[in-house]
């Protein structure tokens, strides 16, 4: 075993305490290419979790990571968890590509949190980007990726996007009708939907997603009109249907941010936006 994964199990030893046993090991994995294995043994409760690191090794020898940072991200990540499965999942290259799915939020009401996570702006709005997964017990896990965690399972950005666009589009979306929100007169016929995902759950993704967009124009035979209503989904209408109350959509949307089911980190965004059904084009409307 060479001196790098001795020094981070040495680490990762010290940093939980005498309670814990830890060892190293390797297992063939390919020909010439094996997983490099720490194995973390709680003597109280006999309980016993194995981590790949191969990716934590090359992060120190690339300069990356100190053996210390290492070591901090294993026991971070063996101490967050509740069962074993779900510690040794976070430092998987595979996992994260596999499971990785987008959320969309403000830009300016996260603009803290966006400093430390990767993400890809839309307009006013930003796509971060989450693992979920079920784990044995029946409980959904989310884990919000930030920038530390991509560069430690050596994904880029690129590589991110590309798998949360293919996963989060599996789950597909949905298009439900609902009654008029007081933007057109009673005399009026008013066609209004809200577009979510099954789930009814972060759904607002949806926007992100221009072919979904396209099918709406084009049931529609006119551009779109879409309200941020939350975090969870969104609110669509014809262009046509309210081009002459355009100054109530923001007084809507505020009213709607306001309402007291809506929780402050569910707030989807203060401004309208409109998709062009002829260009394809997503913009705000100010």
């Amino acid at each position: 075993m060479n001196k790098t994964v001795i020094a981070l199990m040495n680490e990762v030893e010290m940093a939980l305490g005498s309670n814990y046993e830890v060892r190293c090991g390797e297992i063939e994995k390919e020909k010439n290419k094996k997983k490099i294995m720490i194995i973390v043994h709680e003597k109280e409760n006999d309980d016993t979790t194995a981590f790949e690191v191969n990716q934590l090794v090359e992060c120190i020898k690339n300069g990356r990571f100190s053996v210390k940072k290492a070591a901090e991200k294993l026991v971070e990540a063996y101490k967050i968890k509740e069962t074993p499965e779900e510690r040794k999942i976070l430092l998987t290259r595979e996992f994260v590509l596999e499971n990785v799915t987008y959320k969309l939020i403000n830009k300016q009401r996260n603009a803290k949190k966006l400093e430390s996570v990767p993400h890809k702006d839309i307009l006013d709005l930003a796509a971060t980007y989450k693992v979920t997964y079920n784990a044995e017990d029946g409980r959904n896990i989310v884990i919000e990726l930030d920038n530390e965690t991509i560069e430690t399972v050596n994904v880029s950005l690129d590589e991110l996007d590309a798998a949360a666009r293919k996963n989060t589009s599996k789950h597909g979306f949905i298009v439900m009708s609902m009654p008029h929100l007081g933007i057109a007169s009673e005399e009026e016929e008013t066609i209004m939907h809200v577009i979510t995902n099954p789930e009814c759950h972060e759904g607002a993704i949806a926007m992100l997603y221009k072919d979904c967009l396209a099918k709406v124009a084009e049931v529609y035979d006119d551009n779109v009109i879409i309200l941020p209503s939350s975090i969870h989904e969104i609110i669509v209408m014809p262009e046509t249907q309210v081009k002459t109350h355009l100054s109530d959509l923001k007084e809507i949307i505020f009213g709607v941010n306001n309402e007291d089911c809506i929780a402050e980190d569910e707030v989807l965004g203060d401004l309208p936006y409109r998709f062009d059904k002829t260009t394809g084009e997503l913009s705000i409307i100010k």
